[in-house]
Order: structure tokens, then sequence, then C-alpha cells
């Protein structure tokens, strides 16, 4: 029997994954990359834009995971 993580809490102590959340995460995301739009040219303005579409794609990610059974 696999021991769990004792550094973690048990699943029924963390909070639900809420969707409030994921929308201040990508309204976040979604800002900064309006920054960089309107700030940065050339391929730096492409990098920060797949880097933050990677963040938010992971952070998708995650909220779905937590939100399955």
């Amino acid at each position: 029997m696999a021991s769990e993580d004792p550094g973690s809490p048990p699943p029924h102590l963390l909070p639900p994954p809420t969707t409030g959340r994921l929308a201040a995460a990508l309204a976040a995301y979604a800002v900064l990359a309006l920054a960089a739009g309107i700030t940065l040219d050339g391929v730096f303005r492409w990098a920060v834009w797949v880097f933050l579409g990677g963040l938010a794609l992971k952070t998708w990610i995650v909220w779905r995971a937590a939100r399955l059974p």
C-alpha cells in the first residue's frame, strides 16, 4: 500500500475548486497579455503571449482535474 505525502492535507480538507478563482486567474493572464501587446513588439510579444497561454492552459488543466471525481 503506497503512503500519501505526509505534508499534504487530506482531500476532504481541501477547498473546492471554484469557478471564481479560475476566472480571476484567467483575467489576470488576459490583463498581462494585453499589457504585453501594448508595450512590447516583435518576438518578445510573441514569447510573452506563448508563455501566458501556457500558464492559462496549465491553470485550466489543474482546475479541471480537481473537479473530476
